[in-house]
């Protein structure tokens, strides 16, 4: 009883923090945990200071649809008493900015502004009137002004000002005391290379805010709230203006960012960091009843191979094995009482399939050419990659004749337990391009005239990918009734960050502490655990949320980060784990030790 009401009592706790939280870049909410540091940043573009990367992230999307944005664009924001701190962090593979004085153009409005710029509008006594609206640009140029009250009287009607009051426009305003920076990964006004993003840094004095502040203090104190809204506008040079992205944080619905109704909270917490390492440094041990460990085919090559793999996965706690079928690998793993999934990656154009796309390359995933010259570039997010190369069947032509007759065979009589999907999904990370996939969204969007062209694309992968799994599924119990399927969620789905709870699997596996460096925060794998387990049995009652932590030996992890991570996926209460790749515990028996200790 102790250990249960302690366990309640940290999720609970952990709940009410989350709801405040921006849950590290995948919120929907609008409050924003702004967190005070002990010493500034340093305003140089450079984002190396650890308060940065504590800071809780944003991720902005479409200003209109909400759909995620096409370039990776976020912030992150920190304060303390003399100055609010913005860090925006935007990929663009060409950067461009012609203008380089301020306040250029600025009247008679922002209409001839039609570059790209990083945007951040504050209303610090949230009364709607006198809030400021700033632009920066990747030249470091800013446009700065302040305006009396919104531009449209639907938006005044909305905010209880008169609708009749004429807005005024201070374009002679300048925010005093601004410090900007801006750091250009790539070349500034160059064409002809690929450039890979621009990160801006922001210092706002409270002293040149306070006269907006009405009767709210300035600087605020711990726990006073400002309105504020933040984006990025976006175009290819020489574009159509009128056809420019917006994407921004929160969501408005509307175009135009002038409805501060609709803006967000910032929050200014009085903590110098998000969660302290306390936070997490004594939580109880998961209890797991279904954990299983991912294993390469490299792995299983040899008898003596598979018996040690096994041996050393029940010496771990495990009891289900998701592998590539080999050689005597079923047949050994059920002597052992063990269940086994077969991992299945056709999607991404394995041995079965390769065949194929040499009569049919029509079949393959198509990506969009600013995509396809990210393949091979430096990580724009230390995640993932850009872009995945390689051919990869398109997931929006449903299951295939081949793919068909291939799960027929590995769940066949004496043959794996079920089907462990993995690398369902776009390259790009959110739609095909080829000819048929352009086609099919063109009647979707027919049969479909209230959505958004965004919204047709992201609705129209997303029911791809579930249509996908569902034939999969169909096909599988046909031959087995008693089968089940497993998913890593991977590549993730952008539009959609939860789109896991749509498909028809038993066990759902989502990534919640990935391997790469920079490991991700126990805050984010806590987040991401809740947003997770909350999202569970949405569409489908058996479809189980299962926490899928990664490990590889060529970014190594800590026997306590591994534990922490473990821990806290436990704290989800769904009684089963996911875990990769066996070949890192074969080779570090400390962490091994973890497994062991943890699992059991």
């Amino acid at each position: 009883m102790r250990r249960n009401a302690c366990k309640s009592a940290w999720m609970v706790g952990l709940f009410v923090w989350i709801a405040l939280s921006s849950l590290n870049g995948y919120a929907k909410g609008v409050f924003y945990p702004c967190y005070r540091v002990a010493t500034p940043p340093g305003i140089d573009g450079v984002l190396d200071e650890r308060e940065w990367q504590l800071a809780e992230r944003i991720d902005f999307a479409d200003l209109v649809t909400g759909a995620r944005a096409d370039l990776a664009s976020s912030v992150k924001l920190l304060w303390d008493n003399e100055r609010l701190y913005l860090a925006f962090t935007f990929a663009d593979t060409n950067i461009w900015a012609r203008i380089t004085k301020r306040d250029t153009p600025s009247r008679p409005d922002f209409k001839a502004y039609t570059e790209n710029f990083a945007k951040v509008y504050l209303d610090p006594d949230g009364d709607s009137r006198n809030y400021t609206e700033m632009h920066f640009s990747p030249s470091g140029a800013i446009n700065d002004k302040w305006q009396n009250m919104p531009w449209r009287s639907e938006a005044r009607k909305n905010c209880g000002l008169p609708e009749s009051e004429t807005t005024q426009n201070h374009w002679e305003w300048n925010c005093e005391g601004i410090q900007v920076a801006v750091a250009v990964q790539g070349t500034l006004n160059n064409p002809g290379d690929l450039d890979q993003g621009w990160v801006l840094e922001i210092a706002i004095p409270f002293a040149a805010m306070k006269r907006f502040a009405g009767s709210g203090s300035c600087p605020p104190k711990p726990d006073d709230t400002w309105r504020i809204h933040l984006g990025r506008r976006y175009q290819l040079e020489g574009a159509d203006p009128s056809k420019a992205s917006y994407w921004t944080w929160p969501t408005l619905g509307v175009k135009d960012c002038h409805n501060p109704d609709k803006w967000g909270y910032l929050v200014f917490v009085n903590a110098t960091h998000p969660v302290t390492a306390d936070t997490f440094s004594n939580l109880p041990k998961g209890k797991f009843k279904w954990k299983m460990l991912c294993v390469h085919k490299e792995q299983t090559t040899t008898k003596e191979a598979i018996d040690k793999m096994l041996a050393d996965a029940q010496r771990m706690g495990f009891d289900s094995i998701y592998a590539e079928l080999s050689g005597d690998l079923v047949a050994a793993v059920h002597r052992k009482g063990m269940k086994i999934y077969a991992w299945m990656i056709n999607l991404r154009g394995h041995e079965t399939v390769k065949e194929f796309f040499k009569s049919h390359p029509d079949y393959a995933q198509q990506v969009r050419p600013v995509e396809a010259a990210l393949i091979g570039k430096p990580r724009l997010d230390p995640d993932r990659e850009n872009i995945h190369s390689g051919e990869w069947l398109c997931p929006d032509r449903g299951l295939l004749d081949v793919e068909l007759s291939e799960i027929k065979g590995l769940l066949k009589e004496g043959k794996a337990d079920g089907i462990g999907l993995d690398y369902v999904g776009y390259r790009n990370y959110h739609a095909c391009y080829c000819a048929y996939s352009v086609d099919a969204r063109r009647q979707y969007a027919k049969s479909h005239p209230d959505l958004s062209a965004a919204q047709v694309l992201w609705k129209f992968s997303e029911e791809s990918l579930a249509r996908y799994v569902q034939q999969v599924r169909a096909v599988a119990l046909a031959v087995n009734p008693d089968a089940r399927l497993v998913i890593h969620i991977y590549p993730d789905f952008d539009p959609n960050p939860l789109y896991g709870n749509r498909l028809a699997v038993d066990y759902c596996g989502q990534t919640v502490a990935w391997f790469f460096h920079p490991f991700w925060p126990y805050s984010r794998v806590a987040d991401l655990t809740l947003q997770y387990k909350t999202a569970q049995g949405r569409y489908h009652k058996f479809n189980q949320f299962v926490p899928f932590i990664g490990a590889y030996s060529k970014y190594p992890k800590t026997p306590e980060q591994l534990k922490t991570e473990i821990r806290i996926a436990g704290m989800a209460g769904t009684g089963a784990i996911m875990i990769a790749f066996y070949e890192t515990f074969m080779n570090d028996p400390v962490l091994a030790a973890v497994l062991a200790e943890e699992l059991k």
